[in-house]
């Protein structure tokens, strides 16, 4: 795996009222049957993020309102980077398989997460939490992740690239 700054920060799809329906819909629970129960991201973890988004019917988005305490921060008002890289993960991977949308062929396997903090992400404050698709081939799928502040400022944004892996590479 591979992680990096972005040169350019990813465009969140914005358009068709997402941050507005994403917020009024509120947080997302996990799912009850979790692929990865551990992941520290978007698994049901007591002392993880628990970002788990949902498709926002209408759209090609997978989304969740997250609001971070302070237990993500070292200093009590912001989250420290490298949560908000954590939380740039799952939301991208779930949007590649279309969660909850189709039935899983496939394991998302992060292999390159390029991502830009343009602004602080606020500590006690809601924020929308954005999936989306990219592009895809027969290898690799790729998705963009955005944590988008309520007042429609995006604060962080990554590109994740993953490979397309058997639902059993664990199992082997």
């Amino acid at each position: 795996m591979e992680a990096s700054p972005a040169a350019t920060p990813v465009e969140p799809p914005l358009q068709g009222a997402v941050l507005e329906r994403t917020l009024e819909r509120g947080t997302t629970p996990p799912p009850e049957r979790h692929r990865a129960p551990e992941c520290f991201v978007c698994g049901p973890r007591d002392d993880g993020l628990r970002i788990c988004p949902r498709h926002l019917p209408g759209t090609q988005v997978w989304s969740t309102v997250w609001t971070p305490d302070d237990s993500v921060s070292s200093i009590g008002a912001v989250v420290d980077a490298h949560i908000v890289w954590g939380a740039l993960d799952c939301p991208a991977g779930i949007a590649v398989v279309r969660g909850g949308l189709a039935e899983l062929t496939f394991f998302p396997a992060l292999t390159s997460l390029a991502a830009t903090i343009e602004h602080p992400v606020p500590v006690g404050r809601p924020v929308a939490v954005l999936g989306w698709l990219i592009s895809e081939d027969e290898r690799r799928i790729n998705g963009g992740t955005a944590v988008v502040g309520s007042d429609g400022t995006v604060l962080a944004s990554a590109y994740a690239q993953h490979a397309r892996l058997p639902l059993d590479f664990g199992s082997r």
